[in-house]
C-alpha cells in the first residue's frame, strides 16, 4: 500500500481546507439564509459528535448571509468542566450586546423582555442567529432560546443552533426542536456523519498533481474514524507518513473529548480501558460504579462519539486503539488512577481473571492487595520461560513493592537477579550480593543459590570480595560459612581482578572434601595443575554423584564436567552436561547454562563433531546476550570457535572473529588467554610465525600466571614450539615440545598424549 509521507503533504495542502461531503447540508443552509433574506423564518439545528465540523459548516452558512440583506449575530457556548453548572455560559447576553442600538440597551427583567427586543430588531432587519455549542449555555439562555424558537413566525428570523453530541443526547435534541414545529416555522434537523473514503481522498489530492491512491484514504479513514479535524490535523502534521500522523491526530482528539465528557461516561470510558476484553459486561459496570442503565446510556454515548466500538452485549463499550486507551487514562489525576487499578485487580483476583491481565494491572495499582505477590511471582517466571525478559522484571520489582517478610523479599531479589542477568547483568550483580550479606532472615538454601549465580555470572572485582565476606560471618552457621568458603575458592580460582592478572593460588587438598561442592573444587585443582588424574576424576564424580533436583550448587558441577572431559571421560561429560543445562535453567541460572553449553560444545569438539559443536555455540547467544557470560567463557567460547572456523577451512571467518573486540573483563580471564591463543593459530595459519609466537608465549604466561600448567588446558607450549621451528630456532622449539609432552604424560590422558607426540613430531623429526 502505498503512502504519501505526512511532510510532503502538509508542505501543498492549504492551511483553509474546503469543506467535502457537505453538499446537502450546505444547500439547506443557503436555502434558509435566501428564504429569511425573502422574509422567511426558519430554524436550523446542526448536530453531531465532536470534530465532524459544525463550526465550519456555521462558518460557511454566515459567508452565505455575508452577501445577503441580513443581520447576523453569533454566539458559542464555553466548555467547562464536567459536572460544573455552566457559568460564565450567558449566550443570551452575548447575542443581546451585537444587537444595534435601541434593542437590548437596558437590563431586562423577563425572558420575554429579551424576545421583544429581538423579534423588534428582526422586524427592522431579518436577523440571522447562529449559536455554537449550545449545549454548554447557562439555564437563563436555554429559557430565553426556547422562547425565541416559540417567536419565529413572529418576525424574519432564522435561528441555527449547533449542538455537540457530547453534551446531549439525541432524544433531548429532537425534543428540543419540536418548539420550532409547533409554531409552524419550518425546522431542518442536520446530523453531521463522518467523511467518507472518497471525501478524504478529496482532500489527499489538493494540491498535488496526482490523485491520491484510493487505499491510502481508506487507510486513513480506518485511523481517523473519518472524523473531520481530525483528518485535517493528520494533513498538516509533521509525522513520517499519513497513518502515523492520523494516529497523532486521533490521540490529541480524544484527549480533548475526555477533557469535557459528561462524568459517567467518562468514568466507564476509564474503566473499560483498564478492562479491556478481560472483564464481562457487570463487573466492569461494578467496577465503573454505575447502575446498569446509567452504564448502558454512558455506553451508547461512547459509541456515538466515535470514542468506542461495540463488542456485543458482553462487551458494549470496547477500545481497540492504543492511542484511545492512552489518552482516556492520561487525564487522570495520580490519586483516582492508582484506585481505580486498585478496584480492577481486587475485583479480578476475586472473580479469577487471567493473571496475565492482573498482572498487567498490577503494576499500575498501589500495594497492599492480597495475593498480588503470589500473583506476580509466577506470572514473572512464566515470561521469563518465553523469554519475554523485561517484563518479568518488572513484575518482580513491582513484586518487591509489597509488603512481606524479608525472607520472601529475599527469594523476589534472587529470582530478579536471575531475569537481570539478561537485561541488566550489573543490577542482577547487586541484588545478589544484598543477598549474600543479608543477615539471618536469608535462608542457607537461598544465600547459596546466590552465591551460586554470582560465581556463574563472574563479574570481575565483585564475585570475589563478597563471597570472602559471606564465608567470614560470624552469624552464619559453620557449615554454611563452609559451603561459602568453597565457593569463595571456586570464583578466586576462575574470576581475576579487574587490571591485574592475579587469581588465588589454593593449595591442593590434602584431606577429603566434606562437600560434593568442595570436591568439585578440588577436582578442578588437581586438573589445572596436571597432577593425579585418577584422583581428580574421583572427586568430579563425586561432585556430579547428586540427587535429582537437589539443592547443591550448579558452579562447582561445570567444573566437574570440565575435569571430566579433561580426564578423558567424554561421555560421561556429555550425560552430566545435558542435565546441567536443564537444572541451570530450571534455577533462572542462564549464565550457568551457557556455561554448560560451552563445555558440552567443547567436548564435541575435541571429538571432531563439527556441527554438533557449532550448534551449542549458537545455542549459547540464544540463552543469553554475550554480556551477561563469565569472562572464562566469553573468552573461551572465542578461542573455540576460531579453532571451529580452522578446523572447517575457513579462514575468513576466523580473522573476523579474532578481529572482534573481547567484552570488558575478558581480557585478565583464563578466556583472555585462550583467545590470545586463538589469534595465535590464526596468525601461523596466515604464514606470519613471529607474531604467532608471541601471541601463544603471552598466552602461555597468562596460565603459568594462574598456575595452570595442564597442556590439556592449553596446547601453548607445542604451538609456541611449531612456531619457533618455522622462525629457524630449532633449540628452543625442542625444548617447550619435550616440557608439553612431559606435562601431557604425567597428567595421562591417553588421548592428549598422543595428540602431542604428533604435534611434536613437527618439531622433533622436521624432515
Amino acid at each position: 500500500m502505498s503512502r504519501a509521507p505526512a511532510g510532503a503533504v502538509s508542505g501543498l495542502v492549504p492551511r483553509e481546507l474546503p469543506l467535502v461531503d457537505r453538499e446537502a447540508e450546505l444547500e439547506v443552509l443557503t436555502s434558509a439564509v435566501t428564504g429569511l433574506a425573502a422574509g422567511r423564518s426558519a430554524y436550523v439545528q446542526v448536530s453531531g459528535p465532536p470534530g465532524v465540523g459544525r463550526t465550519a459548516l456555521l462558518r460557511q452558512a454566515m459567508a452565505v448571509a455575508a452577501g445577503e440583506d441580513v443581520r447576523v449575530l453569533h454566539a458559542a457556548g464555553v466548555p467547562h468542566a464536567p459536572g460544573d453548572p455552566g457559568a460564565g455560559n450567558d449566550v443570551v447576553g452575548a447575542f443581546a450586546s451585537g444587537l444595534p442600538a435601541g434593542f437590548g440597551g437596558g437590563t431586562p427583567t423577563s425572558v420575554a423582555a429579551l424576545c421583544e427586543d429581538f423579534v423588534a430588531a428582526a422586524k427592522q432587519c431579518p436577523l440571522m442567529l447562529v449559536l455554537d455549542d449550545a449545549q454548554w449555555m447557562d439555564d437563563r439562555s436555554w429559557l430565553w432560546l426556547r422562547a425565541m424558537l416559540r417567536r419565529l413566525n413572529w418576525g424574519p428570523l432564522l435561528v441555527v443552533v449547533a449542538v455537540n453530541e457530547l453534551g446531549m443526547p439525541a432524544e433531548s435534541l429532537a425534543e428540543f426542536g419540536a418548539e420550532a414545529t409547533v409554531h409552524e416555522a419550518p425546522r431542518h434537523v442536520l446530523r453531521l456523519g463522518l467523511l467518507s473514503t472518497e471525501g478524504i481522498r478529496r482532500l489527499l489530492a489538493l494540491g498535488r498533481e496526482h490523485p491520491a491512491d484510493r487505499d491510502t484514504a481508506a487507510e486513513v479513514r480506518l485511523v481517523t474514524r473519518g472524523v473531520p479535524s481530525v483528518v485535517r490535523a493528520a494533513l498538516h502534521a509533521g509525522a513520517p507518513d499519513l497513518t502515523t500522523g492520523a494516529a497523532e491526530a486521533r490521540g490529541d482528539w480524544v484527549g480533548r473529548v475526555m477533557r469535557v465528557l459528561a462524568p459517567e461516561p467518562t468514568a466507564l470510558a476509564r474503566t473499560a480501558a483498564v478492562c479491556g476484553d478481560d472483564f464481562d459486561w457487570q463487573l466492569v459496570c461494578a467496577v465503573s460504579g454505575l447502575p446498569p442503565a446509567v452504564a448502558a446510556r454512558a455506553a451508547g454515548l461512547l459509541r456515538r462519539l466515535g470514542l468506542a466500538d461495540d463488542g456485543g452485549p458482553a462487551n458494549p463499550v470496547r477500545f481497540t486503539e492504543p492511542v484511545v486507551v492512552e489518552r482516556v487514562l492520561a487525564g487522570m489525576p495520580t490519586e483516582e488512577r492508582a484506585e481505580l487499578f486498585r478496584r480492577v485487580l481486587a475485583l479480578g483476583l476475586r472473580a479469577g481473571a487471567e493473571p496475565a491481565f492482573l498482572a498487567r494491572v498490577a503494576l499500575s495499582a498501589p500495594a497492599g492487595s492480597p495475593g498480588v505477590e503470589r500473583l506476580l511471582y509466577g506470572e514473572a517466571r512464566r515470561l521469563h520461560a518465553q523469554r519475554a525478559h523485561e517484563d518479568a522484571a518488572r513484575l518482580l520489582e513491582r513484586a518487591l513493592r509489597e509488603p512481606s517478610s524479608e525472607a520472601a523479599k529475599a527469594r523476589l531479589m534472587v529470582e530478579l537477579a536471575g531475569v537481570e542477568s539478561v537485561t541488566a547483568p550489573e543490577a542482577s550483580d547487586r541484588r545478589l550480593v544484598r543477598v549474600l550479606l543479608g543477615g539471618s532472615q536469608v535462608s542457607p538454601e537461598l544465600r547459596l543459590r546466590a552465591a551460586d549465580m554470582l560465581v556463574s555470572q563472574g563479574r570481575p572485582s565483585v564475585a570475589r570480595r563478597t563471597l570472602t565476606a559471606a564465608a567470614r560471618m560470624k552469624s552464619l552457621p559453620e557449615d554454611e560459612r563452609g559451603m561459602l568458603a568453597a565457593m569463595c575458592r571456586l570464583a578466586e580460582e576462575t574470576i581475576p581482578e579487574l587490571d591485574e592478572y592475579t587469581f588465588g593460588t589454593a593449595p591442593l587438598p590434602d584431606e577429603p572434601p566434606d562437600t560434593p561442592a568442595s570436591a568439585g573444587v578440588a577436582a578442578w585443582l588437581l586438573a589445572v595443575r596436571g597432577q593425579d588424574r585418577d584422583r581428580a576424576l574421583t572427586l568430579a564424580r563425586t561432585a556430579l554423584d547428586l540427587p535429582r533436583r537437589s539443592d547443591h550448587p550448579v558452579s562447582p558441577r561445570l567444573l566437574a564436567c570440565a575435569v571430566l572431559m579433561l580426564g578423558g571421560a567424554a561421555e560421561e561429560a556429555e550425560r552430566s552436561l545435558d542435565a546441567l543445562v536443564v537444572e541451570a535453567r530450571r534455577r533462572g541460572m542462564r549464565a550457568a547454562a551457557v556455561w554448560a553449553m560451552l563445555t558440552r560444545g567443547s567436548v564435541a569438539l575435541v571429538r571432531e563433531r563439527w556441527d554438533e559443536a557449532a550448534q551449542y555455540f549458537d545455542w549459547m547467544a540464544q540463552e543469553l546476550p554475550e554480556p551477561g557470560w563469565h569472562p572464562m567463557v566469553a573468552g573461551h567460547a572465542r578461542a573455540l570457535t576460531v579453532t571451529l572456523h580452522l578446523q572447517r577451512g575457513r579462514p575468513d571467518e576466523a580473522r573476523r572473529c579474532v578481529d572482534e573486540p573481547l567484552p570488558p573483563g575478558v581480557e585478565h580471564s583464563m578466556g583472555g588467554a585462550q583467545a590470545l591463543f586463538a589469534s595465535g593459530l590464526v596468525r601461523l595459519a596466515d604464514g606470519a610465525p613471529a607474531d604467532a609466537l608471541e601471541l601463544f608465549l603471552e598466552s602461555g604466561r597468562r596460565m603459568l600466571a594462574r598456575q595452570w600448567v595442564n597442556p590439556v588446558l592449553l596446547s601453548w607450549r607445542v604451538l609456541a614450539g611449531i612456531a619457533q621451528q618455522a622462525c629457524g630456532r630449532p633449540e628452543e622449539a625442542k625444548r617447550l615440545v619435550l616440557e608439553e609432552r612431559s606435562l601431557a604424560e604425567r597428567w595421562g590422558e591417553p588421548g592428549y598424549v598422543a595428540r602431542v607426540k604428533g604435534l611434536g613430531e613437527i618439531v622433533l623429526s622436521p624432515s
